[in-house]
């Protein structure tokens, strides 16, 4: 798989990743590090303690880097939570709301470490301790 057709399954466009980037070794540096990024991990972890701040502040490392990234349904998503999760308009959800957006979320969270992990495995350079 090339870095075109991994943006492409991302529902993203290489051209402007590279324009954003402006190298393929940035790009492969920057997804490397995604893989790594634990911010999902401890917005899972605070959701499930009902942990409302912590969310807010993960969901949003979320949305920064997808949007960084040029990720456009992750960003979405994780864009939609942390609305919903913003102080001014917390109150206008539940709990059962913010879980539903984080289903949305995880669906969208795993396609795009698994086509990064596919992309990285055609090189035979990840394996599934994650170590690239």
């Amino acid at each position: 798989m090339t870095l075109q057709v991994l943006f492409q399954k991302l529902g993203s466009s290489y051209d402007d990743i590279l324009c954003r980037l402006v190298s393929e070794e940035r790009i492969i540096k920057f997804l490397k590090m995604f893989l790594q990024d634990d911010s999902y991990a401890q917005l899972k972890e605070s959701l499930q303690n009902n942990d409302i701040v912590n969310s807010f502040i993960y969901a949003h490392n979320i949305k920064g880097i997808c949007q960084n990234l040029n990720f456009p349904l992750l960003a979405s998503s994780s864009s939609e939570l942390t609305e919903q999760l913003r102080k001014e308009n917390v109150h206008n959800f539940s709990m059962n709301d913010f879980l539903k957006t984080f289903e949305k979320l995880t669906i969208d969270y795993n396609n795009t470490i698994n086509y990064i992990k596919e992309f990285f495995g055609k090189w035979g350079v990840y394996n599934e301790k994650g170590d690239i």
